[in-house]
């Protein structure tokens, strides 16, 4: 680890990086770190305020609300704040193009359980994110695109 530190710190910080390879390379830096850190432990997240066995239906509002606890808390929103894309502004997760793109919700879960290794976007293995979560975060994806554009 400290061979990596100091190879980073080597190819960031050399003279003949420009500043877009510096910046660049403190995204990496930045996405690598986040994404062992929601790779450490899977995370289970409740509704405040809802009972441990009440049924949500698909697209309730309790489901949109739950997956968007989820998209907070796996750091999804660092990168896709509003369903927006920072690092790729022509991909966001919203609108008519997302739209026609996923139209269906098991493309979705391919791509978050996949990832996007060289878009810089982590997986997430089924123990990270269970069925029901998958579920409602995809429900709060889809709930990005207001009901007029769908």
């Amino acid at each position: 680890m400290k061979q990596a530190k100091q190879h980073f710190g080597q190819f960031l910080f050399k003279p003949d990086r420009s500043q877009p390879q510096r910046a660049l390379a403190i995204q990496a830096l930045l996405l690598a770190f986040f994404s062992t850190a929601c790779a450490a432990k899977p995370v289970t997240v409740q509704p405040k305020n809802a009972p441990a066995q009440k049924k949500v239906q698909v697209g309730s509002i309790d489901q949109v609300a739950h997956g968007k606890i989820l998209f907070e808390r796996l750091t999804c929103a660092g990168c896709h704040p509003n369903g927006d894309n920072t690092l790729h502004p022509y991909r966001p997760l919203k609108g008519p193009g997302f739209l026609a793109r996923y139209k269906e919700d098991g493309k979705i879960e391919l791509i978050i359980r996949a990832g996007v290794p060289r878009a810089g976007m982590p997986s997430f293995s089924k123990a990270q994110v269970g069925e029901k979560d998958m579920k409602d975060l995809i429900a709060y994806i889809r709930s990005l695109t207001p009901s007029s554009k769908k």
